[in-house]
């Protein structure tokens, strides 16, 4: 049985080296900022897509394939958000169940 082969893993799971990476620098975003700004991007999409829907029983869009593209869009961009919002919930759920 080879020791140093322990030793290195021991080495691996070295607790004080921290395993979150701090990004700095004029362009770096939190999490929240990026959730934010997420979240902003899919309700722009809800809003442009309720905006030619709008237009469209008004008479005042040509194409009617622009509604549908833009009401996709909306739908795809809510069905994503709404599975990271699953996943970031499971993933909290597995963190409170951790025992110290």
């Amino acid at each position: 049985m080879n020791i140093n082969n322990i030793n290195s893993i021991n080495n691996i799971l070295d607790t004080k080296q921290s395993p979150v990476k701090t990004i700095k620098g004029e362009n770096a975003l939190s999490f929240g900022d990026l959730l934010k700004q997420s979240l902003n991007q899919v309700n722009e999409l809800q809003l442009n897509s309720e905006d030619m829907k709008k237009k469209m029983i008004l008479g005042e869009v040509e194409n009617l394939h622009d509604v549908s593209v833009a009401g996709e869009k909306a739908n795809i961009a809510l069905q994503v958000t709404m599975s990271v919002r699953t996943k970031i919930l499971e993933a909290y759920k597995d963190i409170i169940r951790l025992q110290i």
